[in-house]
């Protein structure tokens, strides 16, 4: 009987952290203000580790006989909790399973090669971290902050034109300017996406955190060079910057293309390539949904979306765009072996922490980023990514 009530404790303490661990996920794919976002975290990691303690405590401290006919006795107990986090462990059970059927199944859909792994402070010349509790965590036994992953994922695609066989494209995303880590660490990384020369490059967005950061933009992104442009979005982080449109134009002045504001095409041979940024919820687009449909009178033509969110995978493919590369998610920063990542600003829980995922007509890929404005990552590298466009036969 002991046994039983410990394995019926045990599955409804895992239930409790499965519902806070989701809503704490979905405020974090909202946009609402930051200041709004700040208070309700605060309130679900109040609930998160006042409802065990008190459940602890009523246990421990409740009369021996109770009388449940009446209605305030099970308001006051948490007794009417219990089943509820019964039923969140199965449904957590059932969406873990899903999720990783998901990744079996899309495996199918690309190769990956990690082509290097970096220990960027081994290679600095000049310091890294520029905080003092940045520097604590990086000390954190596994942590990972100051390490990158390069590699290599040929993806693919369904009906790919011909003249874009072997097209290359390296995803940044969620470089995250806090002045944390230095200029010196993004050097190291654009050196890094430079040294892949790919036809392109595309930044999906989490640019700056803060306005200051900006100034930096010459020596980090002036230097990124690619045959075919340097494309770029904004993200939730961006919108808490001061002057917003500031940092827009100092990385246009420096040649990059922003998606955020208009869509872009290039010609390749017969082939032309249509490519457009989505920044919502956080940001308006100041075109029509109908700019972004397709032309039907275009026979060759490949359609590349850069969201900062994968949530917007089904906005993606009711538009029929055949690629669409995200961030935001960080591949959850943290993930446990088995489990996976435990948290991700995603309407869709951990689903789309990181990786490639396929939705009729498009095929995505999520980006675990490069840094984040919570410095601790474990089994979980900052990923740079080279995507190598192929047909699927």
């Amino acid at each position: 009987m002991t046994l039983l009530i410990l394995l019926l404790v045990g599955i409804a303490v895992v239930g409790h952290f499965a519902i806070w661990t989701r809503a704490h996920c979905i405020l974090h794919s909202m946009a609402w203000k930051q200041e709004t976002i700040d208070i309700v975290e605060q309130f679900i990691y109040a609930i998160t580790l006042i409802l065990p303690a008190y459940t602890a405590w009523w246990y421990f401290n409740s009369p021996s006989e109770l009388d449940f006919s009446l209605p305030m006795v099970w308001v006051m107990t948490p007794l009417f909790y219990l089943p509820v986090c019964w039923v969140a462990f199965i449904v957590a059970i059932l969406f873990w399973w899903s999720h990783r059927s998901e990744f079996y199944s899309n495996q199918a859909n690309y190769n990956e090669t990690t082509l290097c792994s970096i220990d960027l402070k081994e290679r600095a010349k000049a310091p890294l971290i520029n905080h003092w509790k940045t520097s604590l965590l990086a000390k954190f036994p596994g942590n990972q902050i100051l390490s990158l992953t390069v590699n290599r994922k040929e993806l693919y695609l369904k009906q790919l034109p011909s003249d874009l066989e072997g097209f290359t494209i390296t995803h940044l995303s969620d470089l995250h300017l806090t002045g944390h880590l230095t200029s010196a660490f993004y050097q190291q990384v654009i050196e890094q996406a430079n040294q892949l020369q790919s036809d392109m490059i595309v930044i999906a967005g989490d640019i700056f955190d803060i306005d200051s950061c900006v100034d930096w933009s010459a020596e980090i992104f002036g230097k990124l060079q690619a045959k075919h442009g340097v494309y770029f979005i904004l993200g939730n982080h961006d919108k808490r910057l001061k002057d917003v449109p500031a940092a827009r134009t100092a990385l246009t002045n420096l040649g990059l293309i922003d998606l955020g504001s208009n869509c872009s095409q290039i010609q390749l041979s017969e082939t032309s390539i249509f490519l457009a940024g989505n920044e919502r919820p956080w940001f308006n687009s100041p075109l029509a949904d109908e700019e972004f449909k397709p032309d039907p009178c275009l026979k060759n033509q490949f359609r590349l979306l850069i969201s900062h969110t994968p949530d917007r995978i089904d906005w993606s493919v009711e538009h029929q765009f055949d690629l669409m590369l995200a961030g935001h998610n960080h591949g959850g920063q943290i993930r446990l072996p088995v489990i996976g990542p435990l948290v991700s600003p995603s309407h869709h829980g951990v689903r789309f922490a990181s990786g490639v995922f396929y939705s009729d007509p498009t095929l995505m890929h999520v980006s675990r980023g490069i840094a984040g404005s919570h410095q601790i990552r474990l089994n979980c590298s900052p990923e740079l990514t080279q995507i190598v466009l192929k047909n699927k036969e």
